[in-house]
């Protein structure tokens, strides 16, 4: 359910099952300013996946919830991001540079088919980004069937793109058991950086 007020810039509220993925907004503070009026579009789904590649969107394409984003005030758990909207790294690959970009959604769910990448969790068909904007998934199949996204096989040897410039070496790829509680979030570029690691935001 939601609710607004008759103004440019209403304040809503986005209430769920579970209180705490209950959303509001729209302020936020940055370099010490408070705005009102953002037009982040902030989603929280609950469910369960239905096996591999079941789930939401007709498919898992998330990351861990243990995995934090990079964002204006620092690394900063998905929880902590639904609450404040705060700005978010994003990798700029036509100028080649890091920059700082709107939040424009999040979607939050669980699912039961997720790999740990080094140590990056995240589901099967997740894209990562290779050395030279390449991108990868642990199941490319199921990303193409799920997200009509065409990436390569992500595999043991490949070089991860990092926040920090440098190139992170693929030295292990395993199964995660269980259901997790999962993200995935939109920005302007299209990706963000997670546990340090450029993802997709496959939105």
């Amino acid at each position: 359910s939601g609710s607004a007020a008759s103004s440019a810039n209403p304040y809503w509220t986005i209430a769920n099952s579970t209180e705490s993925d209950t959303l509001s907004g729209p302020s936020s503070t940055f370099g010490g300013t408070t705005t009102y009026g953002n037009t982040v579009s902030l989603t929280a789904t609950r469910g369960t996946s239905g096996g591999p590649g079941g789930g939401f969107g007709g498919g898992g394409v998330c990351i861990h919830e243990d995995m934090l984003v990079s964002t204006q005030n620092g690394q900063e758990s998905i929880h902590t991001i639904k609450e404040l909207s705060p700005k978010i790294w994003a990798w700029n690959n036509e100028t080649s540079t890091k920059e700082l970009v709107d939040l424009l959604q999040i979607n939050i769910v669980n699912h039961d088919n997720l790999y740990t990448v080094n140590n990056l969790k995240l589901t099967e068909d997740h894209v990562v980004y290779l050395e030279g904007f390449v991108k990868a998934s642990v199941a490319p199949a199921k990303t193409l069937e799920n997200y009509e996204v065409t990436a390569a096989q992500l595999a043991v040897g490949d070089r991860l793109m990092k926040e920090d410039g440098t190139l992170e070496t693929v030295t292990s790829i395993e199964v995660l058991a269980e259901e997790h509680v999962t993200y995935t979030l939109k920005t302007t570029h299209g990706n963000f950086y997670a546990d340090g690691h450029l993802v997709d935001s496959e939105i």
